[in-house]
């Protein structure tokens, strides 16, 4: 059994990013693993794959040292500037899910963005649960960018 895992810099960066806004003290592993390989999907496809592969104590290892890096501090909140909450909302008028869907909408944004927006597609990637249907009910509130 192996007790470590190689990653380049800039994967290791990818996968820090990625957990930014999570509590690591608190995630069980298998949502741990799922939330972060959708998360590196569409920015670090090849990551995602291994991580994906990933057994439940490489999943520990991955989960342990992030959380020890992170010193369970509270997660940070991703902000938008005001052009990508304008971007947001004018690709949003093309999304017809209801309310309750925050997973599909974020993905949905991730694929609008991906090409076209890579660093809004990165921010979007960050955005925690709740920050995606806070952003879907700004978006879609009358009166509001």
């Amino acid at each position: 059994m192996r007790t470590y895992l190689r990653f380049t810099p800039e994967e290791f960066a990818a996968i820090s990013l990625a957990c930014r806004p999570l509590h690591l003290n608190g995630k069980p592993l298998p949502l741990f693993k799922h939330f972060l390989v959708e998360s590196l999907r569409m920015t670090s496809p090849e990551l995602a794959g291994r991580v994906a592969l990933f057994r439940p104590h490489e999943v520990g290892i991955l989960h342990d040292d992030l959380r020890a890096r992170q010193g369970h501090r509270p997660a940070r909140r991703t902000r938008l500037t005001r052009g990508e909450r304008a971007a947001v909302s004018r690709a949003s008028s093309a999304y017809l899910l209801p309310d309750g869907f925050p997973h599909a909408f974020q993905e949905f944004l991730l694929q609008r963005f991906r090409d076209s927006f890579p660093r809004l597609a990165r921010k979007v990637a960050r955005l925690t649960e709740r920050e995606v249907e806070d952003l879907y009910r700004g978006v879609r509130s009358p009166g509001r960018p």
